[in-house]
């Protein structure tokens, strides 16, 4: 009992923390085609390194003035 309660806890852990992780362990041990599993896997660890370097470079936080401060700055002119 307390071996399973362990490894449920640094299953929890790894939602939390990496979630990649858990999921590629979930495809891995699917019923999938080997060559399904390993297309989902490479684009789902391609998807989290791009994501990644768009944050490490700067590159997802665009330096756009939303809507809604553009039209409530229009009015008080």
């Amino acid at each position: 009992m307390k071996k399973k309660k362990y490894k449920i806890i640094f299953w929890i852990l790894g939602w939390i923390f990496c979630f990649p992780i858990p999921l590629s362990l979930i495809i891995y041990r699917s019923s999938l085609k080997k060559e399904i599993k390993i297309t989902l896997l490479v684009l789902l660890w391609s998807l989290i390194l791009f994501g990644v370097l768009l944050d490490i470079t700067g590159l997802s936080k665009p330096n756009v003035v939303s809507f809604f401060q553009a039209v409530t700055e229009t009015r008080c002119i």
